[in-house]
């Protein structure tokens, strides 16, 4: 198993930097051009209708009205924009400033890099990416569905599968279950018919909104270097394989109010038998806008055969509950709670973990985001010596290294303060106290519109007053992911 782990490490990476080093000029855009974004209210393949749609939203001062000429097909589309945004978070949030006549279900398109025409018929420029029919998407990761570990504030959308950390023994923001982190894809849609009337148009948006692929499937791979996969003294190196399949629904596209995902991966690794298994996750999400600047998300996880930050194997139940304020478009406040339960085959060992934490999030003026959370949990267990208090402080740093490339950078400490398990130290008894640190990296790239490749590296390292507990663990990812 260790040979073919290895052999699967070397190959992947090989085919990825051969990926790499193909034309992807219909697929990327150039690293100078970021994307835009504006609201489709209307669309058409006759030009002088989309003209006149255009001049009305311009007379009510509607902000950068604009007719998008694209193909779809053979058929020449001309669709009418409002807004422009070069964020798409940005761009969602401002629907509420379309005028009041606009379709409600009009949809978030990303800007085409080519000419347009305005109302008066004058060109005009729109910069930014292409725009396709099926849908160009830049997607982040919602997690492979083998660990749940804490649950954890989610950001505005979730509209596809992205790459999964599989294995990661933490959930770390969008890592594993406990974080869907959002997709930044333009929606798929139906173009109008081309006998489309000018009489037609105000109406007729309704049926340029129609989203497909509300449902979403991904397969991925991944190979992986654990140098202590059981996290003790005894140091053992292991590789592994991890073949998995992820399937999304939800209820909207762009914005969804509902979400379900279910994951599903088989974990191969040599050295030991202990970590192979077949392991399941079913996660569902209700978002909700509220008064003013609030949104809430309420969040239910099933598991089987997960492994958690404890590393154990459980099943695991949570419901969690999360408040978000949003001080400014860049500025964002998550409150978030959750209840969550351990099962194992040894009743004894039954666990309930519940949890609080917030997570303030800052953009910045470089498409970076920079996240600091806080988290304090309790264990409830009958065995007294295991129950604990913990708290966590962690640090996220993602950016843009190109149009089709991101970079991420963590670290993350946790306290870990046991009630009653004692430590004998030059005949003293003390209450045992873990210090765990952990620094990782990670650098995604979109190789085409449904092919991505991740490699990540993470080191962690355990001090405690316990002797016993101490160990340092490196572990390095390489995958590929194909969203079908």
């Amino acid at each position: 198993m260790r040979g073919v782990g290895f052999v699967s490490l070397m190959l992947m990476l090989v085919g990825a930097s051969n990926l790499q080093g193909q034309s992807l000029a219909d697929n990327t855009r150039p690293d100078t051009a970021r994307p835009e974004y504006g609201w489709v209210v209307a669309s058409t393949s006759d030009l002088g209708a989309a003209r006149s749609v255009a001049a009305r939203y311009e007379s009510e001062d509607a902000p950068n009205v604009a007719v998008v000429p694209v193909v779809i097909g053979k058929t020449q589309m001309y669709r009418v924009v409002v807004g422009r945004h070069r964020d798409f978070e940005t761009a969602l949030d401002s629907k509420g400033d379309l005028p009041e006549h606009a379709p409600p279900d009009t949809w978030l398109a990303e800007l085409p890099a080519v000419t347009t025409q305005t109302a008066e018929g004058e060109a005009g420029d729109v910069d930014g990416a292409k725009e396709d029919a099926s849908a160009s998407t830049l997607e982040t990761e919602p997690g492979l569905g083998t660990e749940v570990t804490e649950s954890r504030p989610v950001s505005d959308t979730v509209a596809a599968p992205g790459s999964w950390a599989a294995e990661a023994t933490d959930t770390r923001g969008g890592r594993g279950s406990a974080r869907t982190a959002p997709s930044k894809s333009a929606p798929q849609h139906v173009e109008l018919k081309s006998d489309t009337k000018s009489s037609d148009i105000q109406d007729l948006s309704l049926l340029d909104t129609i989203r497909r692929d509300n449902l979403t499937l991904e397969l991925g791979y991944l190979s992986r270097f654990d140098s202590n996969i059981d996290h003790n003294e005894d140091d053992l190196d292991s590789f592994g394989m991890v073949p998995a399949m992820m399937a999304q629904l939800r209820s909207n596209r762009i914005k969804p109010v509902a979400l379900l995902n279910y994951h599903v991966a088989r974990h191969n690794y040599s050295g030991t038998d202990r970590w192979d298994r077949f392991s399941h996750l079913l996660v569902g999400v209700l978002r909700q806008d509220q008064e003013g600047s609030f949104r809430t998300e309420t969040r239910g996880e099933i598991s089987v055969a997960g492994t958690s930050e404890d590393r154990d194997l459980s099943n695991q139940y949570q419901v969690a509950q999360n408040l978000e304020y949003r001080f400014t478009d860049d500025y964002r406040l998550h409150v978030y709670g959750t209840l969550r339960w351990k099962r194992f085959d040894v009743i004894s060992r039954n666990e309930f973990k519940p949890n609080v934490g917030l997570e303030f999030e800052q953009k910045l003026d470089n498409d970076a985001e920079l996240k600091f959370e806080v988290r304090w949990e309790t264990k409830i267990i009958d065995n007294r010596d295991s129950r604990y208090k913990r708290w966590t402080f962690a640090l996220d740093y993602e950016v843009p290294v190109s149009a089709t490339s991101e970079l991420e950078v963590f670290v993350e400490n946790r306290r870990k303060l046991y009630e009653f398990d004692e430590i004998e130290i030059e005949d003293e008894d003390y209450l045992r106290r873990d210090f765990q640190w952990k620094f990782g990296v990670a650098w995604t790239k979109q190789l085409t519109d449904r092919l991505r490749f991740k490699t990540d590296y993470m080191f962690e390292r355990r001090d405690s007053n316990n002797p016993e507990k101490l160990f340092d663990a490196h572990l390095f990812d390489v995958s590929v992911y194909f969203r079908l």
